[in-house]
């Protein structure tokens, strides 16, 4: 099965597809996701504003399955909820005229939880009855698969084949931070940008969420981990070589094994903290696009 992965960022995709699959092409404007992605895949990417393809563009990939993860910003409760009206939602709109028009294969759309009582769910979702899909939707959260971080995310699948049924993944007890910390050697390179004072962490006590090594539960990372001082990641609390507690912020080689991103991912040189995060942010938790596709293996297999 070819997988056209739009909205493609670091490559969450993929990174979780299997032999089963293959991409035929990851698109994205954001040229510092192409960066990264280029680090860890060879395959074909595209920098384009999504909303500037054409039909005969998007048809030309030959791609069975669409994967989309649109910017989450008009649907997210901090954002300013526009929904649709957002300009952000533009591309994403432009790719449900594509649906209907080319009728690919099978359809996988992730987005916030909320995203299901947004006017473009109801669009998406009358274009799939137009089309003759049959969808299924689901909640998944990387905690389902024994990570210890709260994403929560709603995933719609859709095929005009045969159905795909979104099964809820076996029960996993969440693992510690602790096994998902940097090394001693790995923390070297994020030296003097993890770092926050007592200060910070009192003035913003009542905004920010801090755990420490035992925690087996961490707050959803969002784009503007590292910019905004609340409501957008956890703190670590830790105690330093004098007994002393301190405090810091998960590092991008951390917030990237946190969602489900495997060692042999690599960072590329040349970006900021900061930027890694943003982009961190703004992806997918690997093992719920694992379990998402292994739905569509199962349903292969089962014919």
């Amino acid at each position: 099965m070819k997988i056209l992965e739009l909205f493609a960022g670091i490559g969450a995709v993929a990174h979780a597809v299997s032999e089963r699959y293959e991409i035929a092409a990851a698109i994205d404007i954001n040229e510092n996701a192409k960066t990264v992605y280029r680090a860890n895949f060879d395959h074909r990417y595209l920098t384009r504003e999504i909303a500037s393809l054409s039909d005969d563009e998007l048809g030309e990939f030959g791609a069975d399955l669409w994967w989309m993860s649109p910017p989450c910003q008009p649907f997210t409760r901090r954002g300013k909820q526009q929904g649709a009206d957002d300009p952000r939602a533009q591309p994403m709109l432009r790719v449900f005229d594509a649906i209907e028009n080319l009728q690919p294969k099978a359809i996988v759309l992730e987005n916030v939880v909320g995203f299901e009582s947004s006017p473009a769910w109801a669009a998406i979702r009358e274009i799939f009855v137009r089309a003759s899909y049959r969808y299924h939707r689901a909640q998944l959260c990387s905690t389902m698969f024994g990570l210890p971080n709260a994403r929560p995310r709603f995933f719609v699948v859709a095929s005009r084949d045969e159905e795909i049924e979104l099964s809820p993944p076996p029960f996993v007890a969440p693992e510690p931070l602790v096994n998902f910390l940097d090394s001693s050697e790995q923390a070297k390179r994020w030296h003097g940008q993890v770092e926050v004072d007592s200060a910070f962490v009192c003035k913003y006590e009542d905004g920010i969420n801090v755990v420490d090594q035992k925690s087996t539960l961490t707050r959803c990372f969002t784009s503007a981990y590292g910019k905004s001082h609340v409501q957008s990641g956890s703190y670590l609390k830790f105690q330093n070589s004098n007994g002393q507690n301190r405090f810091r912020r998960l590092s991008p080689t951390e917030s990237l094994r946190l969602l489900g991103f495997s060692s042999c991912y690599q960072l590329p040189d040349g970006l900021s903290a900061r930027q890694f995060w943003k982009l961190i942010g703004n992806s997918v938790s690997v093992p719920c696009v694992g379990h998402v596709l292994g739905c569509f293996a199962q349903t292969t297999r089962n014919r």
